[in-house]
């Protein structure tokens, strides 16, 4: 299955799903369950032909290690 055969598969099964927030969850919620599997397998076909998102993180830095100071007791 194709980009294009995916789009259409979801159109025509599962209208609304690319305005829904998670199309997942509008599948499921809302597609007739004999339908849900074959939308789902054209989902991900279709969000596999697009271009992943990667976010690169920056490792947090480590806390850094403060020295141990002792006072001296005052007499008195």
């Amino acid at each position: 299955m194709d980009k294009s055969k995916a789009k259409a598969t979801l159109d025509e099964l599962a209208p609304g799903w690319a305005e829904a927030a998670n199309p997942r969850v509008f599948i499921k919620s809302s597609v007739d369950p004999k339908h849900r599997m074959s939308c789902h397998a054209a989902l991900t076909t279709h969000e596999a032909a697009k271009p992943a998102k990667l976010a690169e993180t920056k490792p947090k830095p480590k806390a850094k290690a403060k020295p141990k100071t002792t006072t001296p007791k005052k007499e008195g």
